[in-house]
């Protein structure tokens, strides 16, 4: 019966070695994915300031354009009106 008792205390200390283990890598495994998620929300975040960034951008040019445009107009009638007065 002691070879009996000896088994079993030995199973009962893999298996809590073994829980040890187990809540050990889900610690981890949680660790990572908050790691991850950090990480991903920093770079949306950059990745919507870039993109601000863009669209700041594209609005000037079309002001730009748009101001280069009205002066072309701006120009072509007055070089009419000179060729009428």
């Amino acid at each position: 019966m002691h070879l009996g008792a000896e088994q079993l205390e030995k199973a009962r200390e893999i298996i809590k070695r073994l829980n040890e283990e187990k809540k050990k890598l889900a610690e981890e495994l949680k660790t990572r994915v908050e790691m991850t998620e950090k990480t991903s929300d920093e770079e949306r975040e950059a990745l919507m300031l870039e993109l601000k960034r863009g669209k700041a951008a594209a609005l000037e040019l079309m002001q730009v354009s748009t101001t280069y445009v009205d002066y072309y107009s701006w120009a072509k009638k007055a070089e009419t009106m000179r060729g009428i007065t």
